[in-house]
């Protein structure tokens, strides 16, 4: 892993812990794992945690209006089909364990 190439940060981390944290900020930056990312990092870490038994924490600073890119991830994470949990606290601290987390519809 070089500095040179975040995404394998991302990956490796994820393979570590087995929790995607992804970040939309109200400017249109997104981060993965605590980590600077563009979309197709963001790829590479969903298919990496598709073929473990991870899940994802999802949070989108508030704005007005949502980004587009916003819902580019929302899509790209759902099409990867591991479970989501949906975060609105930067920290990720209102996340329970103990309620089941979003997960793609049956049938979707």
């Amino acid at each position: 892993m070089s500095k040179a190439d975040p995404d394998g940060q991302c990956v490796a981390m994820l393979k570590e812990k087995g929790v995607l944290k992804v970040v939309v900020f109200a400017d249109g930056r997104l981060a993965v794992n605590g980590k600077v990312s563009w979309i197709g990092g963001l790829l590479k870490s969903a298919y990496t945690l598709r073929r473990s038994t991870g899940t994802i924490w999802y949070y989108r600073e508030p704005t007005r209006e949502a980004k587009p890119i916003a819902s580019d991830v929302l899509l790209i994470l759902s099409l990867f089909g591991p479970p989501i949990q949906v975060a609105s606290k930067p920290d990720y601290s209102d996340l329970g364990r103990t309620e089941p987390p979003l997960t793609k519809p049956a049938g979707a």
